[in-house]
């Protein structure tokens, strides 16, 4: 089992924050242009039974992903895990915590590769840079938009 976690700070009120990732609009905002991804469904929204199933990448690579979420506490966290999709195994939490006025966001992701005793040791530095890298984008998302006073 492999972790990456990812933690940044936006100058924005907790519940600004969290209501910003509970908005329907918030997956297509956070999501990188590339690879493309196109939400084929969505239902239930964040909360534990809601489920989304994306098409990832480019024909004849295109994968479907289906995450359901788990876990909720308002203001709290935010849990989704793998049904369906590239990893052996994904659980992806959303930490969110008040800091001096402002919101300490904080992803932690355990996963693992296919054929994970293998994969994991070998491939998982790659996994990892591109998981930072999406984050990375993900954070500066929500500080683009809550920061600078977006809706």
């Amino acid at each position: 089992m492999l972790r990456f976690e990812h933690s940044s700070l936006v100058r924005a009120p907790l519940p600004a924050v969290f209501a910003f990732h509970e908005d329907p609009r918030a997956l297509e905002r956070l999501t990188p242009p590339d690879p493309p991804v196109e939400v084929v469904r969505r239902s239930g929204g964040i909360r534990p039974g809601g489920v989304t199933v994306l098409r990832i990448g480019r024909k004849p690579l295109r994968l479907t992903w289906i995450a359901r979420h788990t876990d909720f506490e308002q203001d709290r966290f935010v849990t989704d895990v793998q049904d369906r999709g590239p990893f052996a195994f994904w659980r992806h939490r959303h930490h969110f915590a008040a800091e001096n006025g402002a919101t300490r966001m904080t992803d932690s992701i355990d996963f693992s590769l296919p054929l994970g005793f293998l994969a994991d040791p070998l491939f998982g530095w790659l996994a990892k840079r591109q998981l930072r890298k999406m984050f990375e984008y993900r954070h500066a998302q929500v500080k683009r938009f809550l920061e600078s006073g977006h809706s």
